[in-house]
């Protein structure tokens, strides 16, 4: 029965693994036929315009630019896009992301009639980026304990638990697999052709922590090289990306074919200081692409050491250096073994189709409850 007609309400200033995954989940609920309507919310303050790629008379984007440095205007002018919005389309399933709650809170007080979900797309603490005593933590925690929670991983789920002291519905982010669409340029894949290739994928944000895979690759022989994709943001804006090719580290600034290079890689390398759930890895897992990465959160969900990846010791660039290391003696069976597991596992628990049918039924379970 086409009886959920959903709002995911994002908060929208780049696009990384949670736009990723609402983008993804959006695609497969359009073309359920238990959904009526399919519609996306978004604000900004970067972005004028957010193009989705969706194309079905069930779907629509709302979006909201908004350019005010004052944060209590900002406030009113979400609020109200927001409200303007949920009155006029009555959506019996709200699901909110990343800032969403900080103008969506007081909604369930006095519109008691939609469902309200959140999911959460890091550690608790980390998504709440203040201090626990902040009104940043007060609105988030009025919120959540009036609604829904999704969890993405277990980590995640404990981190609410002991951060809010709530109970939430695990369901793992999905991944998508993208056929090889061959656009990775001939004379890069010429200079590649004899070596080993690691890969890291993500925008050059502080929490990826990439000062620590630059130096330590560095110290690899010279039969590597190293292809960071992503835009060049935070401490990386003026970084002087076209010396480092004599070091064999290429940027290739943000691409639309990460999997491309994903099929032609030996390792994915993930240096983070914090994980939700990443994209990136479930799809490196799509791929059979073997992870090297820090023992944080959210990373160690997903990989296994000598089971489908390898994961240093602690965030030390020695630690690092040595992890890669071991990934680059891994013998031809070990790197199969690795590759198979990582397969298996990302079929039977985190496709994108998976994850969907998980989402679609919680909301349907909900739907059920007489509010």
């Amino acid at each position: 029965m086409d009886n959920l007609k959903i709002l995911h309400v994002i908060s929208y200033n780049g696009k990384g693994g949670a736009e990723t995954i609402v983008e993804n989940l959006i695609d497969l609920q359009l073309k359920s036929p238990s959904s009526k309507i399919v519609h996306v919310l978004t604000f900004s303050n970067v972005y004028k315009n957010i193009k989705f790629p969706h194309n079905s008379k069930k779907f629509k984007h709302h979006h909201l630019y908004v350019n005010s440095k004052f944060s209590l205007i900002q406030f009113i002018n979400i609020f109200l896009f927001l409200f303007k919005i949920i009155f006029k389309y009555s959506y019996n399933i709200i699901n909110t992301h990343l800032l969403a709650p900080l103008y969506i809170f007081l909604f369930p007080v006095f519109l008691k009639s939609p469902h309200y979900v959140h999911t959460f797309h890091s550690q608790a603490e980390k998504e709440l980026g203040s201090s626990k005593g902040s009104i940043h933590y007060l609105i988030r925690n009025f919120y959540y304990s009036r609604i829904n929670l999704i969890s993405i991983s277990e980590s995640v789920k404990k981190s609410i638990n002991l951060f809010y002291r709530l109970k939430s519905k695990l369901i793992f982010n999905g991944g998508l697999y993208q056929d090889n669409s061959n656009k990775i340029s001939e004379n890069l894949l010429t200079k590649i052709s004899s070596k080993t290739i690691l890969l890291a994928v993500g925008h050059t944000r502080k929490v990826k922590n990439y000062e620590l895979l630059i130096s330590s690759f560095k110290k690899i022989n010279d039969d590597c090289l190293l292809i960071i994709l992503g835009s060049l943001v935070d401490n990386f804006k003026d970084y002087d990306i076209i010396s480092e090719r004599e070091n064999n580290i290429y940027f290739m600034g943000s691409v639309p074919n990460v999997q491309d290079y994903m099929k032609i890689a030996d390792f994915l390398c993930m240096t983070s200081t914090h994980e939700g759930m990443p994209i990136t890895l479930l799809e490196a897992k799509a791929n059979g692409l073997i992870p090297i990465v820090t023992p944080v959160r959210g990373i160690t969900d997903l990989v296994k050491h000598n089971y489908n990846g390898i994961i240093s010791k602690d965030l030390t660039k020695e630690s690092f250096e040595l992890a890669i290391k071991e990934g680059l003696e891994l013998s031809e069976i070990k790197k199969k073994s690795f590759k198979s597991n990582s397969i298996k596992e990302f079929k039977r628990l985190y496709s994108i189709e998976i994850c969907s049918d998980n989402y679609l039924k919680f909301y349907q379970n909900l739907k059920m409850i007489k509010l």
